[in-house]
């Protein structure tokens, strides 16, 4: 207002899309002045203002009175000149220490502009309520009131709700791509001659069916085989032939051939085969076969399907097992840490924008407000792993994988309820940083990658140096690395599923191939296991295959613990019990100020609050109504710079107390320990019978506070808020809809009040945080 009155030429004055006044700042002024100037009067204590008016006899009403000041309003007439002549020579005798004439402020104009009959006070009566919820009726009520909140927050931000239950169930991708297409040990291979180009053989024999029955099951088997029908031919003097005229074509098409003779009584078969080919003698002696069963059957349609295997290599079982185990681990961490971020949005946009202060003022309880959050938070992380793990079962299911049985369900299921329960209150700390959201959610992400690759490298150190100091220098920052739930996570999947694997490829083996494996010494023989049921499975919680990991039930024992150390850290910072052990140290520290050249009212000002408060600590209360809050030598130090030096003042009953200054003077800081929000390093404030040290709770119970800084959620409408704030405070809940409703009437936010806070424009922002430190 005040760069528009002195810059502006000319001023237009705007209201809901309409153009309501044009003119010339001085042309407004008169015009919405009605002809009227205001006459500041600073007068005596003993003043009469009936004699003032009566001396001034020009139609002056009183505006308003004040200790020290009186406001009057006088018409423009002619004669004003004099009669202010008049007040200024008959000051002494009417008791008048000063004088200052003005027109209205452009602010003035522009409220009376912009007045509408909605703006108009219904009445001065404050609302009364027939008594406010104590106890634990008021303790139930706020704790339903955060509930509310949080559901509410999240139906209107249904995409990152929705977001946070699906993201995780994306892990299955990981195990889809390590166990589809890997649940038999090795690919088997069919013995034909389909993976060769164009094959051909040669066959002769004294029989003609063998001949042909050869040539028969080398078309079915891919190929094209020649009769020699010459006496004086050999198979081998035929392949002798087609080296010697090609020997590309000998060694690539001819892959296998075959010649019968009879001998006696008896049907010799010879098979030839490539020594180049890898599966020639096999295919070779399936070719063979097929011949002589078509022959012997005199039945074309019959043939042997034959095929080979390789045994799986006993050595390289483990590996592939701690492989999978790391794989999938690794995909679940991903999504499950991606979405334990989004947990802390909530949590630090109230800190950051300062509604939490404003919830935690209303006397609140702490406990409720971080107990209902969590609530909320792991009931919707516990239905995002039921959704994954039931996607998990699906995949495991569709690619008889057949990892999950009851138990593997069982302790995965633990495993992910421990991760939320230490993971959330961790992120819940990360919100008294206050730091950006991005930042946050990025800290959360690196902080394990970090942490793991410091643990590799002291163990590759510990390894390289086999020293007992820096073994136990090793053991001792594991130790606090796997207080971060992610990690400890991570630790515990991965011994977990490196059996999981083990148990579930013995259960896919059948009985005659662990029989044959059983030769071999496989592990599976332990396991007893027939048809997919294992007697003796590996054990969960014995001892661990990896050497380099903790055992499952010890990585467990730290998620668990996680969750006790992350609550308590939240229960110290809430209860500033660091804050008030260190500002009791360092109160006596405080800087001592020459008061000689202070104001004389300023240092009046100073004694009289000094002896109010000396009573107040003695339980003197004599004046409480009077002077309703005291502050008393207020100082704020921040490490050299004391930015608050000994400040003193009062605010009396229906007094409107300003405290001005320019930037940089203290008000901000002073406004943060007048609420609570920082510790003062020696001083003393009081409101009413409330001392903040000794009665914090009551003290901010009884005060409203509009910030600076709009202190809104801005998912949240007006109604969202107020029903929050109503509740907080303490109404009645048969109450809260007719204060509510009443308070958006006060403050005019009728029109908007069912729109998203983060879509008002700058007034109705400090409209609705009005009606919050009202109501």
């Amino acid at each position: 207002m005040e760069e528009a009155d002195i810059l502006g030429d000319r001023i237009a004055i705007m209201q809901t899309g309409k153009l309501k006044s044009y003119g010339t700042s001085m042309f407004l002024k008169k015009l919405y002045g009605d002809g009227q100037v205001e006459v500041t009067l600073s007068i005596e204590p003993w003043c009469d203002p009936s004699k003032i008016i009566q001396e001034v006899g020009i139609s002056a009403q009183l505006l308003s009175q004040d200790e020290g000041k009186m406001v009057l309003t006088i018409p423009q007439v002619e004669s004003l000149p004099q009669t202010l002549d008049h007040l200024e020579s008959s000051r002494n005798a009417l008791g008048i220490t000063g004088m200052s004439v003005s027109l209205i402020t452009l602010e003035q104009v522009f409220l009376r502009v912009t007045r509408e009959d909605a703006d108009r006070v219904e009445s001065r009566e404050p609302m009364k309520y027939s008594e406010k919820t104590t106890g634990i009726e008021y303790f139930r009520q706020c704790f339903f009131a955060f509930l509310l909140k949080k559901f509410t927050s999240s139906r209107k931000n249904i995409w990152s709700f929705l977001l946070t239950l699906l993201l995780p169930s994306l892990a299955c991708i990981v195990m889809l791509a390590a166990f589809s297409g890997t649940t038999d040990p090795t690919r088997s291979l069919s013995l034909t001659l389909n993976a060769y180009d164009s094959p051909q053989a040669f066959v002769k024999s004294s029989d003609s069916d063998l001949s042909r029955t050869y040539v028969k099951s080398m078309s079915q088997f891919g190929g094209r085989a020649e009769i020699l029908r010459e006496p004086t031919t050999s198979v081998t003097d035929a392949l002798l032939k087609v080296a010697k005229d090609d020997i590309g074509v000998y060694r690539n098409k001819y892959i296998v051939s075959a010649e019968f003779y009879q001998m006696d009584m008896n049907i010799t078969a010879n098979g030839f085969y490539s020594g180049g080919a890898y599966l020639g003698m096999p295919v070779t002696l399936n070719t063979l076969s097929n011949a002589i069963l078509k022959a012997l059957t005199m039945n074309d349609a019959y043939t042997i399907d034959a095929s080979v295997q390789q045994i799986p290599i006993i050595w390289a079982i483990p590996q592939r097992e701690v492989a999978d185990g790391w794989l999938v681990t690794s995909g679940i961490i991903l999504f499950m840490a991606v979405t334990i971020a989004l947990y802390v949005t909530q949590p630090l946009e109230e800190a950051r924008c300062g509604v939490k202060q404003l919830q935690i003022m209303t006397g609140a309880s702490k406990f409720s407000y971080w107990v209902s959050m969590f609530v909320f938070d792991f009931l919707q992380y516990v239905i995002s792993c039921l959704i994954l793990l039931v996607v998990l079962i699906i995949v495991d299911k569709a690619l008889a994988a057949k990892l999950y049985g009851e138990t593997e369900i069982l302790i995965s299921l633990e495993l992910m309820f421990l991760l939320g329960l230490s993971m959330l209150p961790f992120v819940y700390c990360l919100s008294f940083l206050k730091k950006t959201l991005t930042a946050t959610k990025m800290f959360q992400l690196i902080a394990p990658v970090v942490l793991g690759l410091l643990q590799v490298i002291l163990t590759l150190t510990s390894m390289a140096l086999r020293n007992h100091s820096m073994e136990i220098f090793k053991d001792f920052v594991a130790s606090i690395v796997q207080m971060y739930p992610l990690l400890s996570f991570m630790y515990a999947h991965s011994t977990f599923f490196t059996v999981v694997s083990k148990n579930a490829r013995c259960r896919r083996m059948t009985s005659e191939f662990t029989n044959v494996l059983c030769v071999l010494h496989d592990p599976c023989c332990e396991a007893q296991c027939t048809n997919g049921d294992c007697k003796n499975p590996f054990p969960y919680f014995g001892e661990n295959d990896l050497k380099f990991l903790p055992n499952l039930a010890t990585s467990m024992m730290y998620m668990a613990g996680s969750f006790l150390f992350f609550s308590a850290i939240i229960f110290i910072i809430e209860q500033r019990f660091f804050q008030s052990i260190i500002m009791r140290i360092i109160r006596n520290k405080s800087k001592t100020f020459n008061t000689a050249e202070m104001d004389e009212l300023v240092m009046k000002e100073k004694r009289v609050v000094a002896d109010a408060v000396e009573n107040r600590r003695n339980g003197i209360f004599s004046n409480v109504n009077e002077n309703l809050m005291l502050v008393n030598n207020l100082h704020k130090r921040y490490r050299s710079l004391e930015v608050v030096k000994g400040i003193s003042f009062r605010v009396k009953e229906g007094e409107c107390f300003g405290l001005l200054g320019v930037n940089g003077a203290g008000k901000s800081t002073t406004f943060r320990m007048l609420t609570g929000e920082e510790i003062p390093n020696d001083g003393q404030m009081w409101l009413k019978n409330f001392n903040i040290e000794s009665h914090r709770v009551e003290y901010l119970r009884e005060m409203g506070y509009c910030p600076q800084q709009d202190a809104i959620m801005g998912n949240l409408n007006t109604w969202d808020h107020l029903y929050l704030f109503a509740r907080l405070r303490g109404v009645p809940k048969d109450q809260v809809q007719d204060v509510v409703e009443k308070w958006i009437r006060k403050l005019n936010l009728t029109a908007c009040a069912d729109q998203p806070s983060n879509t008002y424009s700058g007034g109705n922002k400090r409209r609705l945080n009005i009606a919050i430190a009202l109501i």
